[in-house]
């Protein structure tokens, strides 16, 4: 294989379903593009006949390279978006939602990289305060992808209160409701809150609404549940204000 081959072969790969580009240099906007729009076809799924794609994908670049697109297309979130609903729109493909970017700044990125995936239907992803919103749009997440789908209580009958478990560390993020009896933390996409960082357990906590109290219980994870400091080697109680920490992400919980 000759050099603009092995170049070629080099500068895209598909490793299980997540798709690394590697570029020379800082990477471009078209770059970013067609590694979104590569996983995005990759992840075809047909339903009734309908071709359905994904409509929450992210992208993880080096800080260094995010900061520079930004500098140079300051109007990104909103054209990544737009190119990639047109895109769709072309092929026939279904969306069963807005279509929306994440943008990860994530400094284990080499530059001139970046690394797509798919975010699980349905979930939300919880955004610094201040970032753009709108059907359509992209986000920013200093501190990586943290996703939190929240469907109905599974249990009518059940009269969950208002209470919200927010991010304050390594940045902070919107307040995300919990309105489910039970609430997994994770890394793992099925989880309800997923904390995508290596040290994390696939599955490592939960929340649960038992008996009028949410109790967090560590679900055998390798590196542990920290509340206000303190491991968590049983169950807790949960009381307003307090501080969960997992492998240095930490949550604030509230409720009324």
């Amino acid at each position: 294989m000759g050099i603009f081959g092995f170049v070629e072969s080099a500068a895209r790969r598909v490793m299980g379903g997540v798709v690394q580009t590697v570029f020379q240099g800082s990477v471009q906007e078209q770059e970013v593009l067609d590694a979104l729009r590569q996983v995005m076809t990759d992840h075809v799924e047909t339903e009734n006949g309908r071709q359905i794609v994904p409509h929450v994908l992210i992208a993880r670049l080096n800080p260094r390279d995010l900061d520079s697109l930004r500098a140079k297309s300051p109007a990104l979130d909103e054209r990544l978006a737009l190119d990639l609903k047109r895109i769709a729109n072309d092929q026939g493909y279904l969306l069963k939602g807005a279509l929306r970017v994440i943008f990860d700044r994530n400094p284990k990125i080499g530059s001139g990289r970046v690394v797509c995936d798919v975010v699980t239907d349905g979930a939300r992803v919880a955004q610094p305060i201040g970032a753009p919103a709108g059907p359509d749009a992209t986000q920013t997440m200093d501190a990586g992808a943290i996703a939190a789908p929240l469907p109905p209580m599974a249990d009518p009958n059940v009269q969950i209160p208002a209470a919200w478990l927010t991010l304050i560390r390594p940045s902070r993020g919107e307040p995300m409701r919990l309105d489910r009896q039970t609430i997994r933390i994770g890394r793992h996409n099925t989880n309800d809150i997923i904390v995508n960082e290596r040290r994390v357990s696939r599955f490592h906590a939960e929340i649960k609404y038992e008996h009028g109290q949410f109790i967090l219980y560590d679900l055998k994870s390798v590196n542990g549940v920290l509340v206000n400091g303190a491991k968590a080697t049983r169950p807790v109680p949960l009381q307003d204000r307090d501080i969960i920490s997992v492998c240095g992400y930490e949550f604030i919980f509230q409720r009324r």
